[in-house]
């Protein structure tokens, strides 16, 4: 959520130094999240691309608590397959 709420303070200045994510990655996934919406906030506990996506949904000022369901159903579908490959490998 951290990185939502850096985009949607939309300053791609404090973007672009503190967190090396420059302003063309974040207009490219901006662009590519237009139509989608905050349903590919699913995706957020991808590595690298995850925050990108993200900084570009909070700004393009997505529905913050619809951004943070996705986040945690993203993140809960992950950990539950972590859960079931440890179960696999455990039996």
């Amino acid at each position: 959520m951290t990185c939502f709420w850096l985009g949607k303070l939309g300053k791609m200045d404090l973007l672009e130094r503190r967190f090396g994510i420059k302003e063309e990655k974040v207009k490219l996934w901006s662009d590519k999240l237009r139509n989608k919406g905050a349903v590919l906030a699913v995706l957020g506990f991808l590595p690298f691309v995850g925050e990108v996506i993200e900084v570009a949904l909070g700004y393009l000022r997505s529905n913050g608590w619809l951004v943070c369901l996705f986040i945690a159903v993203g993140k809960g579908l992950r950990y539950f397959a972590w859960l079931m490959a440890h179960i696999y490998i455990a039996s």
